[in-house]
């Protein structure tokens, strides 16, 4: 008998220690950029991702000091030979690589009249420091603050794009800048991040037991301790329900990530917000990472989005 109870004992040893090492350990598991610094730098990246400079595009390397003394990094794709009149697209990009893997789509942008200034968050590309939720936050509003500092941008046409994490980013700097944001374009992006582990614990119990996580008790009981467990929520449905801004969301319904629902649930959310703007284009053949990539249409559409917004400052 006592042999079992020492058994029981290591597995509960064990589960704890599980369990500390995720609550330690859940910043690598969201924010998924190389650790080594030489490794997750934009130089490093394969050709053609390394610089703007290898689309030939004008650009200036910005460093922006936050306000809790960590230098971020971004590129500024600018036309200097005309006057501010241009949109500034201030892009935020998902949880992974860097600034480089999106010159694709920012070089499309720039031939099409805008502006675009591309950041790093803190820890991802030739960014200081290390990534929370907090520390994001601060960062996004910084990029921003420098964009609307600088006599070149014309402040009533910025725009904020994000995709993924980036679209969490985005929403929460619309949260406490509407009125100077022109307009935000979202790009597969989650509505928590305790809703996301809600879809992963669905998908292994299902997996493993060819059911579902279900009962109006058990999943309560799971929200709340995830609510205790998780150190960055990134809440993104509660703060759409407070943003009136125009916003456009585009939505592969091919993502196995991020269930498409969860853009669903985000549109009518911006949707049910008096006086909001919001639109929503579906990509049928659109995957997490190449809706945008796979869709002429919706590049097309965000484009005219844009083209056609300005702020209400």
């Amino acid at each position: 008998m006592w042999l079992v109870w020492v058994a029981v004992k290591f597995v509960l040893w064990l589960v704890l220690c599980a369990f500390f090492l995720l609550w330690w350990k859940q910043g690598m598991i969201l924010y998924m950029r190389e650790t080594k610094k030489r490794e997750r730098e934009n130089q490093n990246n394969q050709q053609g991702y390394k610089s703007p400079a290898d689309w030939k595009l004008p650009f200036e390397d910005v460093w922006v000091k936050t306000r809790d003394g960590e230098r971020i990094h971004a590129w500024f794709i600018k036309d200097k030979s005309v006057e501010c009149t241009r949109p500034t697209v201030l892009w935020f990009h998902g949880n992974a690589g860097n600034i480089g893997y999106r010159l694709p789509f920012a070089r499309e942008l720039f031939t099409k009249e805008c502006d675009v200034m591309m950041v790093d968050y803190r820890g991802y590309g030739n960014s200081e420091g290390e990534p929370t939720e907090e520390k994001l936050t601060i960062d996004v509003q910084d990029s921003l603050d420098y964009l609307r500092a600088r006599a070149d941008v014309d402040k009533s046409r910025i725009f904020v794009f994000g995709q993924s994490l980036g679209g969490a980013a985005a929403i929460r700097l619309a949260t406490f800048n509407q009125q100077t944001l022109a307009g935000m374009v979202l790009e597969n992006t989650f509505s928590s991040i305790d809703d996301m582990v809600m879809v992963i614990l669905d998908r292994i119990v299902m997996q493993n037991f060819n059911t579902h996580v279900k009962g109006a008790t058990l999943i309560a009981a799971i929200r709340t301790f995830l609510y205790l467990y998780v150190t960055n929520h990134w809440n993104s449905l509660k703060a759409a329900r407070t943003i009136s801004l125009p916003v456009m969301l585009i939505s592969g319904e091919l993502d196995t990530l991020v269930p498409p629902s969860h853009m669903k649930r985000l549109y009518e959310a911006f949707q049910g917000v008096k006086g909001g703007d919001a639109t929503m284009h579906l990509c049928a053949e659109g995957e997490h990472n190449e809706t945008l990539a796979k869709d002429p249409v919706a590049r097309t559409k965000m484009i005219s989005f844009i083209l056609a917004k300005r702020s209400r400052a």
